[in-house]
């Protein structure tokens, strides 16, 4: 049996954060103990009630947030505002802290948009190793490929120089589009980084591992920082993937919930499907087709 405490820093819609707070207490957790540790940084106080519901009945530590940032609303891209990040990097570290002093086996960090698996707990547990994220799947704008959690340091957003070999955008795009179809074959598999949804062990936290941001990096996103410490301090990062959780980061989402907890992921269910658009020909365009018609019309009238 472990001591396991599940840790989130929450600022949520309050439909996705129900399903989320439903997702961790369907979850199968065994014989461990479980406890869970919520920063509420919430706007709407129906979220806030439904995190002090949860804790009635659960053993949760709520504390409460500043309100220094502002989370963008729009998914047209994954864009975070700078002082958002260092935020949430202070928010994570303080329940690693909780979690090392009061002596947790691990930690289980998940971000309050996404609803896990109820098998994915324990096989997080059964790999045996210091750092695990389980694998959700996101499209980032309607018309975007399938991605998976994993990055490549040191930046997401110029991947294709951090190859150490000289290769195209397009050659590095490649090897992305390959690593995330490998992903999608149930397994564990070794990555350069990860985050959102990952079980930490207490070996890895008292090893020093963390959210802190690294001066002399300019790095986007705080899930680097903490991956690339782990790899400073030899500890490998591993995805598991035969249960992928369920990524809701926009409401449309939440239709499929159901489907999701009977059935399991299914890769259509992060996709937006659009209906095609009907082309409309500017308005001089059209005004000049319908003269040119009407003239048309009469050359042949006479």
């Amino acid at each position: 049996m472990s001591k396991i405490l599940i840790g989130s820093p929450v600022r949520q819609n309050k439909n996705i954060l129900k399903e989320f707070l439903c997702g961790l207490e369907e979850a199968d957790k065994g014989t461990n103990q479980i406890s869970y540790y919520f920063v509420d940084d919430n706007t709407d106080s129906e979220s806030t009630a439904l995190l002090e519901k949860f804790a009635n009945r659960n053993n949760v530590i709520i504390k409460t947030g500043s309100e220094l940032y502002e989370v963008q609303d729009r998914y047209d891209g994954h864009i975070w505002q700078a002082n958002t990040l260092d935020k949430i990097a202070v928010y994570k570290n303080t329940i690693i802290s909780f979690c090392l002093e009061n002596d947790f086996d691990y930690l289980f960090l998940i971000d309050s948009d996404i609803v896990i698996d109820k098998r994915a707990l324990l096989q997080l547990l059964s790999d045996n190793v210091d750092i695990v994220s389980n694998v959700f799947w996101s499209q980032w704008g309607d018309k975007g490929p399938l991605t998976a959690q994993c990055f490549w340091i040191p930046d997401i957003y110029t991947q294709f120089k951090s190859f150490n070999v000289p290769i195209t955008f397009q050659e590095a795009h490649k090897i992305r589009m390959d690593t995330y179809e490998q992903l999608k074959t149930p397994g564990l598999y070794i990555v350069n980084g990860l985050g959102a949804c990952t079980l930490i062990s207490k070996r890895a936290l008292e090893m020093g591992v963390n959210f802190t941001k690294i001066p002399n990096l300019q790095i986007p996103g705080e899930d680097r920082p903490f991956c690339i410490r782990a790899g400073v301090l030899g500890i490998d990062l591993y995805m598991d993937t035969h249960y992928p959780a369920y990524h809701i980061h926009h409401e449309r989402y939440l239709s499929r919930v159901d489907e999701f907890k009977k059935e399991g992921f299914k890769f259509d269910m992060c996709m937006t499907v659009e209906e095609p658009k009907k082309m409309k020909p500017f308005p001089r365009i059209r005004k000049f087709i319908v003269r040119i018609g009407n003239k048309l019309v009469r050359d042949f009238s006479d």
